[in-house]
């Protein structure tokens, strides 16, 4: 009996403990354990619940705030964009405006050579 009992601490010892884990929910002879109170299980249950709904709100508040981030930095490309453009814009129609005066004036002083 003490060659299960010790195979099955080696096994429980072995594996990390996981509350997902059925294999764990066993007690060796001579192993340490505690009891509760239904009340004080209530409490634990009622904390986890409390808990896990935290964790999957703040999770999906989360995802939701990279989604925006990642839609605003999209954002910000396409304005960055639009910025360049608009400013290559500017800067042919100054040129063009600048342009412009220059060719009036050499042919005011092209009709006043005649």
């Amino acid at each position: 009996m003490s060659e299960i009992n010790e195979e099955l601490f080696k096994a429980k010892n072995g594996g990390e403990y996981s509350r997902n884990d059925i294999s764990n929910d066993f007690a060796i002879p001579g192993e340490i354990t505690v009891t509760i109170t239904l009340n004080e299980y209530r409490a634990l249950v009622s904390a986890n619940a409390i808990s896990e709904k935290r964790n999957s709100e703040l999770n999906s508040k989360f995802y939701d705030a990279q989604a925006k981030a990642s839609a605003l930095k999209q954002e910000k490309e396409e304005l960055i964009q639009e910025n360049a453009e608009l400013k290559i814009k500017i800067s042919d129609l100054l040129m063009e405006k600048t342009a412009a005066p220059q060719a009036d004036e050499s042919k005011e002083e092209g009709e006043d050579d005649d």
